[in-house]
């Protein structure tokens, strides 16, 4: 039996299927960020035990996120540089 496809609402105002989009696992096992093709990457979390569902956590554009990564990664730098003095 084919189990049927999971949609998301993605910040590019298109609907995809969870099974048809790349992505990275981030969190336990129900966490994942997806990889739009028009550029937009979304944290989904699935809930539920026997009727799952998929709860969009944020959206965002590509540019927006490596922007944010690249800052959080100043911060911790800063951080780290300031505990070893």
């Amino acid at each position: 039996m084919i189990e049927p496809a999971f949609y998301y609402e993605c910040g590019c105002s298109e609907t995809h299927a969870l099974r048809d989009t790349p992505y990275t696992h981030v969190a336990p096992i129900v966490n994942f960020i997806f990889y739009c093709e028009n550029g937009f990457m979304t944290a989904v979390k699935i809930k539920g035990v026997f009727r799952l569902r998929p709860i969009v956590l944020w959206t965002c554009k590509l540019e927006v996120f490596i922007e944010m990564t690249e800052k959080i990664s100043e911060i911790l730098d800063s951080i780290n540089n300031v505990q070893e003095e």
